[in-house]
């Protein structure tokens, strides 16, 4: 027997479904989010490739800090740093590596409400990054069929120092009434 839940998160708002069948995937709902749920594989990790760093900050944020290794030198860096928009791809990329081979990330999100993005240390060429994404809280919505949740999302490198810390609060859906567990 083939389970079936439903996705109402759809960017088009539509309902979707999709099976619980051993080895397919399953959406989390509200109620099974909790407060202290931790998402993160530690064998899960992206190496900064130089190149590719250097050809986003060239398309996107030219600061000299980001593009030229004589002016990152000078402002006391080793070599030249990451954008906080390469830093927030890299966070995503493996955001999605993670939710690829943990289904529990998978919520029935309905939409964020608010984003704090910090950078406390700089990205540089070379560095190996790992997410690990917390659920800070959970709340009920007033409006019937939802949820927020607040979750942090850290990128650490090597030595183990936070080099990115957003938090996002998120509407997620209820389960819908008659769902299967």
């Amino acid at each position: 027997m083939v389970n079936v839940i439903h996705w109402i998160g759809a960017p088009d708002g539509e309902l979707r479904t999709m099976s619980t069948q051993p080895g397919t995937r399953t959406t989390i709902y509200f109620e099974d989010i909790c407060a202290g749920d931790v998402f993160g594989s530690a064998d899960i990790t992206i190496a900064v490739d130089r190149d590719e760093l250097l050809d986003h900050n060239r398309r996107y944020d030219y600061w000299p800090i980001h593009v030229d290794s004589v002016a990152a030198e000078a402002a006391g860096f080793n070599d030249v740093i990451a954008s906080s928009s390469y830093i927030l791809s890299l966070m995503l990329r493996l955001f999605h590596l993670n939710r690829a081979k943990d289904s529990r990330s998978d919520f029935a999100m309905i939409g964020g409400v608010e984003q704090r993005l910090k950078i406390p240390r700089p990205v540089q060429p070379g560095d190996v990054l790992h997410f690990l994404q917390t659920v800070v809280e959970t709340r009920p919505s007033s409006k019937p069929g939802r949820g927020t949740i607040t979750v942090r999302c850290e990128l650490t490198n090597q030595r183990g120092e936070i080099v990115l810390s957003f938090e996002a609060v998120n509407v997620i859906a209820a389960r819908p009434q008659g769902a299967r567990l």
